[in-house]
């Protein structure tokens, strides 16, 4: 009967364990820094009681700026339980020029989603530019269309990225270190010992960002990175017409885990 008019005002009124059905709204622009950003202590969660962004059923609200969707990250404990799904997720921090090069770069980071400890991801759409966007846009800076680490708190325990399409995320100008989903620990010396996360029946079609299903972690400072206390699962995914590699590993720090990778097809 009188429903909120932006997500904001979502974020900024209910607290933790709520479920917030987003109607068919744009929610940011190009320009826009960080468009869903929950930093309030009262709306942190817990894998018993999530905090849902969900699309109303029957409905697609989008998403459209530098930064998607992210949680405070200040405290050890503080980014847990966030679950976003359904929506279209238009990522770039650059516009694209004729040649299908980075222009006009706006920020040094960009990505649709990050992660969560006890979070998900689930059947959102992510691409770069909008339908409506005259300039185009190229993801160039640092990070993923979904990224998930634990460099400065805790991100990627126990996080579930599930059913989601990324389609033609990136440029021919995208740098490297823009990837297509992105998975790491990065604790350092820290060693933190991590439940987990899940990777599975995500579609993944014609993107120019390095490499599709990929995990790498890295001490640049030291030799620990970290592990997780159990298996590690990436499975039922399909990868079409990737840059780089369709499924890639790697670490340049001692790694113990265990990583099962079934039934995926590239």
């Amino acid at each position: 009967q009188n429903p909120w008019l932006t997500v904001a005002k979502a974020d900024s009124t209910i607290n933790a364990g709520s479920t917030l059905y987003v109607h068919d709204i744009i929610t940011g622009d190009e320009n826009t820094s960080q468009v869903i950003y929950n930093n309030r202590l009262a709306a942190m969660s817990s894998l018993e009681a999530q905090y849902s962004y969900v699309s109303y059923p029957n409905t697609r609200p989008e998403v459209i700026g530098e930064r998607g969707f992210s949680v405070y990250a200040g405290g050890s404990n503080l980014t847990a339980g966030f679950v976003i799904s359904k929506f279209s997720i238009y990522a770039a921090e650059a516009d694209e020029n004729e040649n299908n090069q980075p222009v006009n770069v706006r920020a040094h980071v960009t990505f649709a989603i990050d992660g969560n400890k006890d979070g998900r991801a689930i059947a959102n759409f992510i691409t770069d530019a909008h339908p409506n966007d005259v300039t185009g846009a190229c993801p160039d800076g640092q990070q993923a269309a979904i990224k998930a680490n634990s460099l400065s708190s805790d991100k990627v325990s126990n996080f579930k990225i599930l059913g989601n399409h990324i389609k033609n995320y990136g440029c021919d100008g995208s740098s490297r270190f823009q990837h297509t989903t992105y998975l790491s620990i990065r604790s350092g010396d820290e060693n933190e010992q991590l439940v987990a996360p899940e990777m599975a029946w995500n579609f993944l079609q014609d993107n120019k960002t390095s490499s599709g299903l990929h995990y790498f972690d890295e001490n640049t400072s030291g030799e620990q990175c970290g592990q997780f206390i159990d298996t590690v699962k990436i499975h039922d995914n399909v990868v079409i017409n990737q840059s780089g590699p369709a499924i890639s590993y790697g670490a340049n720090c001692p790694v113990s885990t265990q990583f099962e990778y079934y039934n995926n097809i590239a």
